[in-house]
């Protein structure tokens, strides 16, 4: 069934490059010029990028966020039982963290067309940040789902951030050669 189905399906309707097709990024009508200064995304090589502090600080900024969400879901329940909530009520805030997350993602596209990638991966580090100090001071379940929902819009933002900010800065020529696989 896949040589029958997918790979002829995959020959005839898979394109690389949106300009095999007429279209071209943004909505442009004609080729837009790639951002990423003066050197052009075709002669930025692998190791180049790697060595430059820029490719260093965002790849630092893109991933705190998951190492930091995946540290709290994985120990959420003993972390609130440390707060006083039971068993229960620390798993029943993975629904709120969920519906967060679902919201950030959807709200954090339109965030980034008004403000741009880079602004949009501050307020996605931010509400992180804020997740992380409210659980110091959570001890009901009110309390709880507002972590929660801050940790969850967290996560969200950041998935739809890390999508485009690797293309916002190297432009779409060069993403391949810059995007980290973890990404």
């Amino acid at each position: 069934m896949v040589w029958v189905l997918i790979i002829p399906a995959a020959i005839l309707v898979v394109r690389n490059r949106p300009e095999e097709i007429g279209l071209y990024p943004d909505g442009a009508s004609e080729p837009v010029e790639e951002p990423g200064g003066e050197v052009p995304a075709e002669g930025r090589t692998f190791w180049r990028v790697v060595a430059s502090m820029d490719f260093r600080f965002l790849a630092l900024a893109l991933a705190a966020g998951p190492f930091v969400v995946t540290a709290l879901v994985f120990h959420q329940i003993s972390i609130l039982d440390g707060h006083g909530l039971s068993p229960g009520a620390a798993a029943g805030v993975f629904v709120p963290f969920a519906a967060a997350s679902a919201a950030g993602t959807a709200l954090s596209g339109a965030l980034v067309e008004r403000l741009g990638p880079k602004a949009t991966l501050i307020v996605s580090l931010g509400l992180l940040l804020a997740a992380v100090l409210g659980l110091q001071v959570v001890s009901t379940v009110p309390t709880a789902i507002v972590y929660s929902v801050l940790l969850g819009a967290a996560a969200g933002a950041r998935g739809v951030v890390a999508g485009m900010i690797w293309a916002h800065f190297y432009g779409h020529a060069g993403l391949g050669r810059v995007q980290p696989r973890w990404s």
